[in-house]
């Protein structure tokens, strides 16, 4: 089903991957976690600024507090790049976040948009 819509529209299932992930992301400012800087944010993952490299396929818990909300999910880095001498872009996926865990990441990112 993907290819067909992806073929009708003349565009590769990547790219319509990618769009959708673009689509789910808020773009967020001030917003730090116990990691370092959220740059962006979706209920499936986030974009970090951290200071070191971390290891393609490492999980670690990473807590997000905003307001009177907190978030505590386990991730997995998905890529890592290095954008500067001590600064490192990271796409981290969330593994499986409870419930609470993605109630509280819906509401801050919705926090985060209302403010943008």
């Amino acid at each position: 089903m993907a290819t067909h819509a992806a073929s009708q529209s003349g565009r590769s299932g990547a790219s319509l991957r990618a769009d959708r992930r673009d689509s789910d992301r808020i773009q967020v400012k001030g917003l730090w976690c116990d990691r370092g800087q959220v740059l962006d944010l979706s209920e499936r993952g986030m974009r970090l600024n951290t200071l070191r490299r971390w290891s393609e396929g490492f999980s670690r818990t990473i807590t997000i507090v905003d307001g009177p909300d907190r978030a505590s999910v386990e991730a997995r880095v998905v890529w890592c790049r290095q954008v500067g001498m001590f600064s490192h872009l990271v796409g981290l996926a969330f593994i499986d976040p409870t419930p609470d865990a993605a109630h509280a990441l819906r509401r801050i990112a919705e926090r985060q948009q209302a403010d943008a």
